[in-house]
């Protein structure tokens, strides 16, 4: 096996601890058998031999359980047996002997194990088996430099950085003192002490009873001296031994972060990039949940998805062929990657910001200083979707500017019998397992010309918080080296219009002073507006409503079950707040 160990030097003397040797797989030396599934078997060939004081170590293949099984449950463990007939030359036993099964352990249970040079441990027990995060993405903010690595030229202090934004969404509930792990590629840098921090408000806002909710990672308790505590997010190494930058994040919460239906989790980590691009960072991001005494309880099975389409995507493989499927995933449809330079000057503008409509979007400012030809994507935020019917699609190209062209004075390159040319006569694509990314698997920019295009997008009911409400433009997107990942850039996107209900409260105060001759009552009365961003939300046909228990169902269709989208609901005062907000 490839393990840690066998590098580890404690003494430094340029001689490692534990050398590696191997268990002959040779059938001549002993054969591996499995009677049961679960236990495998190595029986020594005749004249072979595992000696006193030997240690061997193993590596295996399983497949894990249905059900979560963490590492504090009684049916996770794990034993060894040895039995023997007796040795050379010495006559066999008339029976064979065998030692009582012994339990695997910990490097606490015996202090002399060795351990990492920072105290941490290298043996354990048994494995956890742990649940998926149903919702984890990790993507780029929207500023200037956040997709492009840092510049080897430039020296330490002057790298790329930026607040990265992390969405997810817990199975499980983590403990008041239990972490939240992020696990980022080889170069990244979160730093000794990292650094977290809010997304916007509009992320947090309430948009209805039956919406996913999005909340900080942590809200301070008002009513408390201290808050209630507060995030401890300190950086980490993976491998310990050979990374060279803090590239794990471990945030330790102070109050529980509790898995709910609807709930979910939002927040942004600054981090450092490393000036190196390497396709297996695009597969690497992970995010694990951690009790108080750092057991896993839940995790990311597959890379963090940059377009949080591609995990629903996963939805439709069974079980079975989840694996298979996954190993078929382009690197380019899993995490985001990085790119040599930021794309500047481009825009976005939209005919319309009415919810749940079709719009006309206008994306001007697309250019490169030399021809260049690259493949183009660009996602939407999660909710917009693309047009798959390309006749209303338009691409320009017009000469020089290095302000704003307007869209009359270019001229359009594409039609039903346009040649390969350059970008302005190239037809992108859209799939219907993405529709938020528009595609052009190849196009030429030619230099001095700047290109826009006009394409239909229908946006959702309101603008995303589960994911960033951004566009990311990437040129070069499919490409495996750095010298041809042109260009990238996130832009924040415009919010989508809501409707918009006021509720209006009054307290009333009364002062009652008395004199010799007469009672005097004053009223002071204080009034409260809170506004409150709606979605506007179909009344479809199947939403029917119990005003007596307050239980209502809600379906797109006549007959729709729970899992194609119908909702069986609880609400509350008889329903009043289900009739608000359709």
């Amino acid at each position: 096996p490839d393990m840690e160990l066998f590098s580890l030097d404690v003494d430094g003397d340029g001689d490692p601890e534990y050398d590696p040797g191997s268990l002959s797989v040779d059938l001549a030396d002993g054969m591996w058998v499995s009677v049961d599934n679960r236990t495998i078997t190595y029986n020594l060939a005749k004249y072979n031999r595992v000696y006193h004081r030997q240690t061997v170590y193993i590596e295996v293949v399983t497949d894990n359980p249905d059900t979560q099984l963490l590492k504090t449950h009684p049916e996770n463990t794990w034993y060894q047996m040895l039995s023997s007939t007796g040795s050379i030359p010495v006559e066999r036993l008339p029976v064979t002997i065998e030692t009582p099964a012994a339990a695997f352990m910990e490097n606490g249970e015996i202090p002399s194990l060795p351990t990492l040079p920072d105290g941490r441990g290298l043996w354990t027990g048994n494995a956890a088996v742990v649940t998926e995060f149903p919702h984890d993405v990790v993507q780029p903010a929207s500023e200037p430099d956040a997709m492009t690595r840092s510049d080897p030229a430039l020296p330490e202090e002057n790298r790329t950085a930026q607040f990265l934004r992390v969405f997810f969404k817990p199975n499980v509930s983590i403990e008041a003192g239990g972490f939240l792990v992020i696990d980022a590629p080889e170069g990244f840098d979160f730093g000794e002490e990292c650094r977290l921090r809010d997304l916007r408000e509009e992320y947090y806002a309430f948009y209805g009873e039956f919406e996913p909710m999005v909340l900080p990672l942590f809200t301070p308790n008002a009513s408390k001296p201290d808050g209630g505590g507060a995030l401890i997010c300190r950086g980490d190494k993976y491998p310990p031994l050979t990374a060279t930058t803090y590239n794990v994040a471990r945030i330790q919460v102070p109050a529980e972060v509790a898995s709910t239906e609807l709930d979910h989790f939002a927040f942004e980590i600054f981090v450092t990039h490393p000036s190196i691009y390497t396709l297996a960072q695009q597969d690497s991001w992970r995010l694990w949940a951690e009790n108080s005494i750092r057991q896993t309880i839940e995790g990311s099975n597959y890379a963090v998805v940059f377009n949080p389409l591609n995990r629903f995507a996963r939805q439709r493989h069974e079980e079975e062929d989840l694996a298979a499927a996954m190993e078929e995933v382009r690197f380019w449809d899993k995490s985001w990657g990085m790119y040599s330079d930021a794309v500047t000057g481009v825009e976005f503008s939209f005919s319309s910001l009415e919810p749940n409509a079709p719009s006309i979007a206008t994306v001007s400012g697309l250019r490169f200083v030399n021809t260049t030809a690259t493949s183009l994507r660009i996602t939407a935020p999660l909710g917009y979707e693309w047009s798959t019917d390309l006749s209303a699609f338009r691409a320009f190209s017009c000469l020089g500017g290095e302000g704003d062209v307007l869209i009359a004075a270019c001229s359009s390159g594409f039609g039903a019998n346009a040649s390969f040319g350059d970008f302005a006569s190239a037809r992108p694509n859209v799939t219907e397992e993405r529709p938020n990314e528009i595609i052009w698997e190849r196009a030429v920019f030619d230099a001095g010309k700047q290109y826009s295009f006009e394409h239909v997008v229908h946006l959702p009911w309101h603008s995303p918080r589960t994911a960033s409400n951004a566009f990311f433009i990437e040129f070069g997107f499919d490409e495996d080296a750095i010298e041809q990942r042109f260009q990238a850039v996130a832009i924040e996107a415009p919010r989508v219009a809501t409707t918009t209900t006021t509720t209006t409260s009054t307290t009333t105060e009364t002062t009652t002073s008395t004199t010799a001759t007469s009672t005097t009552t004053t009223t002071t009365t204080t009034t409260t507006t809170t506004t409150t961003t709606m979605p506007r939300q179909l009344v479809s046909a199947t939403q029917f409503i119990n005003a007596t228990h307050g239980w209502a169902v809600q379906g797109t269709e006549g007959r729709q079950f729970v899992g194609e989208g119908g909702k069986l609901l609880r609400t509350a005062n008889g329903g009043k707040e289900w009739f608000e907000i359709t």
